[in-house]
């Protein structure tokens, strides 16, 4: 099976032949942030080869931006703008891992705030370090969002 790179290049590809401008535009645009990717590794003397998981760290951050910019055009009452936003967030999206449901990130925030000893806010970042460990752990098909989970953690370490 070819490695997520690849497929994201053929998907590009078929996407641009059957017309999909949408589907081809997210997808250049991600091409280009890999390559932007490869080259910041070639640079740190590190392999050129992107793993899964270095193009999954640049579709999570670029699902971010889409996010963002989707926030400041609904603000900026651009909605024909935030709605291809949106649209290249849902493409995507297909290449992320499936978001973990609520119950399970609560079940681990408690899990990861207990095996680290967190006991104020101050210690936060102990027990956001536990959660992400404990993600990978028990979790390793799934993406937690790390801004809804910090939020969560500083609510459940505030009472």
């Amino acid at each position: 099976m070819a490695n997520l790179h690849e497929r994201i290049a053929a998907d590009a590809a078929s996407a641009a032949k059957a017309g999909d401008d949408v589907r081809r535009d997210a997808l250049r645009f991600l091409l280009a942030s890999l390559h932007n990717r490869k080259i910041e590794k070639k640079g740190k003397g590190d392999a050129a080869a992107l793993t899964d998981d270095d193009v999954r760290a640049v579709i999570e951050r670029e699902a971010k931006k889409r996010k963002e910019a989707i926030e400041f055009f609904e603000k900026g009452g651009r909605p024909a703008q935030a709605v291809k936003e949106r649209a290249e967030l849902g493409v995507l999206e297909e290449y992320l891992p499936a978001a973990l449901p609520d119950a399970e990130i609560a079940r681990l925030i408690e899990e990861a705030i207990r095996v680290s000893g967190a006991s104020d806010v101050k210690e936060m970042g102990k027990a956001m370090a536990a959660f992400r460990e404990l993600l990978g752990k028990t979790a390793p098909g799934f993406r937690a969002d790390a801004g809804a989970v910090s939020a969560k953690i500083k609510v459940r370490l505030s009472a």
